[in-house]
């Protein structure tokens, strides 16, 4: 069984690392449309980690699957917060307050683990299609 593809990056808490994070998983997977949903979540939840901690870094941990196409993102920091999403959607024109909805919407599973330092959030994605709640 092939080994799956893997980036650990610790990044500055900075805005210009979201891209950064992006960047870093576009690098690993090759599907388009889970690189694209894995890359807005990445960017939503290092978003949300340099905006909330208070450490001078964040660290990314990116797992793909080559042959399965799952990726598995963490994203860690020195904040004891744990997320919550609002109970209701940000407003339209508000432009905070959608990263965790988003996470929920597009991942097939979500979490965070606390850790002695902090915390880290993680999000799972496979190739198909979107899976969030059934029409109808």
């Amino acid at each position: 069984m092939p080994t799956p593809l893997l980036a650990d990056v610790t990044l500055p808490r900075r805005a210009r690392s979201v891209g950064q994070a992006r960047h870093a998983l576009t690098a690993l997977v090759s599907d388009l449309r889970t690189a694209d949903n894995a890359a807005l979540l990445i960017s939503e939840a290092v978003a949300n980690a340099v905006e909330h901690s208070r450490g001078p870094s964040v660290r990314i941990v990116i797992r793909h699957d080559h042959h399965s196409g799952e990726v598995l993102c963490q994203v860690r920091d020195s904040s004891p917060d744990l997320p919550a999403p609002r109970d209701t959607p940000a407003p339209v024109n508000d432009e905070n307050g959608r990263g965790l909805h988003l996470i929920t919407a597009l991942s097939d599973a979500w979490g965070f683990e606390r850790e002695p330092d902090g915390k880290h959030l993680w999000f799972r994605l496979s190739p198909g299609p979107y899976p969030g709640p059934a029409a109808g």
